[in-house]
C-alpha cells in the first residue's frame, strides 16, 4: 500500500510531537540540582512550616517558599546544632542558595492550607526522605484525586492558564492526538473524562 505525502506527513509529525513534547507535556515536576545537603527525614520532627515559614501566605506557584540561610541557622546556630558550610553545602567553598524553579501553571498553596490540605496529601511521605525526588512532587493524577469534578472543580483553567493550554495541545492536536490515543490513553481521560466529546467529531464513518 502507498502512502499519500500527506499520511506521510501526519505519521512524521505524530512521531516528533511523542519524542519531543510528550516527555515534557506529561513530565512529573522535576527537583532541580542544588549544592545544598538536605534530609526531610532527619528533621521530621519539626512542622513542615518551620522550615517553609512563607507558605501560609504562598498564592502563586512561582513563589520561593524554600528555606533561606536564617531560618537554617535559627537551629544550625553553632550551639545547638552545628553550623559549618560543609553540613549543608557540598562545596563549602563556594555555596550556593537553593534554586527556585520555574512553574508555568497556577497554583495557591494558600488556598489549599485554608482548606485544611494536609502536606502529605500532595507530597507524600516526604518527611521519610533522605532525598527529595520527583515522586514527592504531585502529578495530574495525584490532584485529580480531590480536583474529580464534584467536590472539588476540575477545569483546566483552574491550573493551566489559556495561552499554557496550547503547550498540552498544540496548533496542529487535531490531527496528531490520533497518534498519542494508543498509548497514551490514561493521560487523556485525567481531563477527558466524558467520552462523549469524542463524538462531536468522530460521528459516522469519520
Amino acid at each position: 500500500m502507498r502512502l499519500s505525502n500527506k499520511s506521510l506527513s501526519l505519521i512524521l509529525a505524530g512521531i516528533v510531537f511523542g519524542l519531543i513534547l510528550l516527555p515534557a507535556i506529561f513530565a512529573t515536576l522535576e527537583i532541580p540540582k542544588s549544592d545544598i545537603i538536605f534530609s526531610h527525614k532527619k528533621h521530621a520532627d519539626q512542622p513542615c512550616i518551620n522550615c517553609h515559614d512563607n507558605i501560609e501566605q504562598s498564592d502563586k506557584s512561582e513563589d520561593k517558599n524554600l528555606p533561606t540561610m536564617d531560618i537554617c541557622t535559627q537551629c544550625h546556630d553553632g550551639t545547638t546544632l552545628p553550623n559549618e558550610c560543609s553540613v549543608c553545602h557540598r562545596d563549602k567553598e563556594n555555596p550556593q542558595a537553593l534554586v527556585n524553579p520555574k512553574r508555568d501553571f497556577i497554583f495557591s498553596h494558600k488556598k489549599h492550607l485554608e482548606r485544611k490540605t494536609d502536606c502529605v496529601n500532595c507530597h507524600g511521605e516526604v518527611a521519610q526522605e533522605e532525598k527529595l525526588t520527583s515522586k514527592n512532587m504531585p502529578d495530574m493524577a495525584k490532584c485529580f484525586e480531590c480536583h474529580e469534578g464534584t467536590r472539588v472543580p476540575n477545569q483546566c483553567d483552574l491550573c493551566h492558564a489559556a495561552m499554557k493550554l496550547r503547550r498540552y495541545h498544540p496548533n496542529d492536536w487535531l490531527h496528531s492526538h490520533q497518534y498519542q490515543l494508543t498509548t497514551k490513553t490514561e493521560k487523556c481521560v485525567q481531563c477527558h473524562q466524558n467520552t462523549n466529546m469524542c463524538q462531536t467529531c468522530h460521528q459516522g464513518d469519520n
